[in-house]
C-alpha cells in the first residue's frame, strides 16, 4: 500500500493473476521485474485511458492480487500474428514506422509451416533480401502514394540549391551517411 503521506496514484487498475496469466519477460535485462498479462483486463478503468501516453500524463498503476503495485509501460503493443490471423506484411510497416526498432515477425518457409505459409504482395512486407537499388522520383503522385502506404506525411522541397556559394556541386541531402541540414 502507498503511505498516506505520499501522493496517491491517479489511476489504479486491478490486475488479477488468473491461472498464471502474468508472465515474466526480458528477465536478462529487467532481473525478472517486467511482467506481461496474457489475458485482457476487464477493469472498467481500462476503457477510459488513452492508448497514447505523453510526457506529463499521470502514470497508470496496476494492483496485483497480493497487494503489490506495478507500473504500466505503454511501449509494448502486441500484434496478432498467428496461423489463423497472420500479419499480412510480417510487421514490415511497424518496422518502418519505428525506424527499425521493431523487428519483422515473419519466418522463412519450412516443412513445419509450408501448409499455412502465404506469400505477401503487400508493399510494406518484410523480406529476406536487401533493399533494391532503385530511385524514386519525388513527384506529387509518388509523395501521395508514400503517404497512403505509411500514413506518414512526406514533404517535398522545391528550389533546393544544388550548388554552393562557390559554384561547387552539393551532395544530394539523401546520400547515406551525409550530414545535411535537410
Amino acid at each position: 500500500e502507498f503511505s498516506p503521506e505520499t501522493t496517491q496514484p491517479s489511476y489504479v487498475v486491478n490486475i488479477p493473476n488468473i491461472s498464471g496469466s502474468l508472465q515474466v519477460i526480458d528477465i536478462e535485462l529487467s532481473d525478472g521485474q517486467e511482467l506481461i498479462s496474457t489475458v485482457a483486463l476487464d477493469d472498467a478503468l481500462c476503457g477510459t485511458l488513452s492508448d497514447i501516453t505523453e510526457e506529463g500524463d499521470a502514470p497508470v498503476h496496476g494492483k496485483l492480487d497480493d497487494g503489490t503495485y506495478v507500473l504500466f509501460d505503454p511501449r509494448l503493443e502486441l500484434q496478432e500474428n498467428t496461423v489463423a490471423s497472420p500479419e499480412s506484411d510480417g510487421g514490415g510497416l511497424i518496422k518502418t514506422l519505428t525506424g527499425d526498432v521493431t523487428k519483422c515477425a515473419n519466418v522463412p518457409r519450412t516443412f513445419l509451416n509450408e501448409d499455412s505459409c502465404v506469400l505477401s504482395y503487400n508493399a510494406t512486407a518484410c523480406g529476406s533480401s536487401t533493399a533494391p537499388d532503385l530511385q524514386i522520383d519525388l513527384n506529387a503522385q509518388n509523395l501521395e502514394k508514400l503517404h497512403e502506404l505509411t500514413g506518414q506525411y512526406v514533404y517535398g522541397l522545391l528550389g533546393l540549391p544544388v550548388i554552393d556559394s562557390f559554384g561547387e556541386k552539393l551532395e544530394n541531402p539523401c546520400t547515406p551517411g551525409l550530414r545535411s541540414r535537410w
